[in-house]
């Protein structure tokens, strides 16, 4: 099989990954919003670091094993995730969380968590209409 690797692409295709696409960027934001919210049920950064990436990685894996393991994932090209994206995928959770961590020095409020989560639904909501009308999801 003879699959191009690209760094980044807005999609990826039938013989074509990327290591990163679009919702690498919502991976990096929902993980500030993951963050957020450890703290605010009281992980120290070490533990809410590792819990957010036991987290994302099982969603990674949930991913793998739609797109090579069932009748969607080989037919429905919305749902193509392949390992090379999920690896990119877990970096940019990686790299969400570091800054995250590096920029939040204490415990998050209850004011800050109901503003960010307002924040957060809209920006889901934004991300997922524009998907909807680019890769014709739905």
């Amino acid at each position: 099989m003879n699959e191009q690797v690209l760094i980044f692409s807005l999609n990826e295709e039938q013989n074509k990954t990327a290591v990163f696409t679009p919702f690498s960027l919502i991976h990096t934001l929902s993980v500030f919003y993951m963050a957020l919210l450890f703290n605010y049920l009281g992980f120290n950064n070490l533990q809410g670091f590792l819990a957010l990436n036991i987290v994302h990685f099982m969603y990674e894996v949930k991913d793998y094993y739609v797109t090579y393991h069932t009748e969607k994932g080989r037919t429905n090209p919305c749902h193509r995730n392949t390992l090379i994206n999920s690896i990119g995928d877990q970096f940019s959770t990686i790299l969400g969380a570091i800054i995250f961590y590096s920029m939040n020095k204490s415990r998050v409020e209850t004011k800050t968590l109901v503003n960010s989560t307002l924040i957060f639904i809209i920006i889901s909501i934004l991300a997922w209409v524009i998907a909807w009308g680019y890769f014709k999801i739905g």
